[in-house]
């Protein structure tokens, strides 16, 4: 295949507003490493993550300058873009050369770099370029062959919001119970529907009227508007799971409608039970919930899922004809 030279994308060229954000179409294409393929870009999507890596969310100081997942500073420019869905057209000298042409999703949460002593995370669109462009480069071990009549554009909707939903779903150990989400029409929390209903589990949706059929065609048994009271709609004790990716003040009502001993996995872009900044609310509210709730268990993840998530995902979730192999 004829490999261009340059390429058309969108780079990143420092924190703040869509003024940081620069079309180019003189981007050199990537090249190859031994243990890495090229990848022509399909489709991506736009995440949260993008956002806040933009506007530097995740610093814990926003005067800081640790402003990416790895906690050191970003690298400007970047090419973001955590999801992609795409074919690989070259491929490195240690790759086997049988997967040229392979179709692929890649990883959002890959596996970290080892210097030295130390782990650095690894997130498309952060720490490395993503898929804002015609082209990348990754890892080989993080491009996953994907057999599916689905589009790139449909497919491309798939690694980061899926593998996070996977991840609450597996920190909360979900099966066939009866399990309430929040925020249930989002990217997480549509997928949440589909994966905890594929579990056998008897799923409560909170989101907007608008939404409630879309989010029975998924797969939720019950809805509930957003706006309404959970203990009023539910009653006390009557849930066995709470997947929140909503938090603030309803987060009160979370705990009385859960059954005693039952998990709460929460993944919120805003402080749960109203406190200041998420990384204290996280900490709070584990150390009260330990105090007060005897053997509930928490499970808190920052909008993101564990690295190893995206891979399971994405067998449980395309099945049959949607293999990955």
């Amino acid at each position: 295949m004829n490999i261009p030279r340059v390429m058309t994308g969108v780079q990143l060229i420092g924190h703040g507003g869509f003024d940081q954000l620069i079309l180019r179409h003189d981007i050199p294409v990537p090249h190859a490493q031994a243990d890495e393929v090229l990848i022509r870009v399909g489709a991506s999507s736009v995440n949260n993550t993008d956002i806040n890596t933009r506007t530097g969310w995740y610093s814990h100081d926003r005067a800081a300058s640790h402003t990416s997942w790895s906690g050191q500073p970003l690298s400007f420019p970047r090419i973001q873009g955590a999801d992609c869905c795409g074919r690989i057209v070259a491929a490195g000298s240690a790759v086997d050369p049988a997967r040229l042409g392979e179709r692929v999703l890649v990883r959002t949460m890959q596996d970290p770099v080892t210097i030295g002593s130390k782990e650095i995370p690894v997130t498309l669109g952060s720490e490395i370029d993503g898929a804002f462009a015609e082209y990348l480069v990754v890892r080989s071990s993080e491009a996953f062959r994907i057999e599916s009549p689905l589009t790139d554009s449909e497919l491309a909707t798939f690694p980061c919001a899926y593998s996070t939903a996977e991840g609450l779903l597996q920190r909360a150990g979900v099966s066939a119970e009866r399990v309430l989400i929040t925020g249930a029409s989002g990217g997480v929390g549509s997928a949440l529907v589909q994966l905890a209903a594929m579990r056998g589990a008897d799923v409560t949706a909170v989101a907007s009227p608008t939404n409630h059929q879309a989010l029975r065609d998924l797969g939720a048994h019950r809805l509930i508007a957003r706006d309404a009271s959970l203990l009023e709609e539910v009653g006390e004790s009557t849930i066995d799971v709470v997947i929140d990716v909503v938090g603030g003040d309803s987060f009160a009502d979370v705990l009385k409608i859960l059954v005693r001993c039952s998990p709460i996995s929460s993944a919120t872009s805003r402080p749960v039970a109203s406190h200041p900044s998420l990384l204290t609310s996280t900490t709070s509210l584990t150390s009260r919930l330990r105090r007060n709730a005897s053997c509930r268990r928490t499970s808190s993840a920052r909008s993101r899922s564990s690295r190893r998530r995206a891979a399971p995902v994405l067998q449980l979730h395309v099945d049959g004809s949607h293999q990955l192999q």
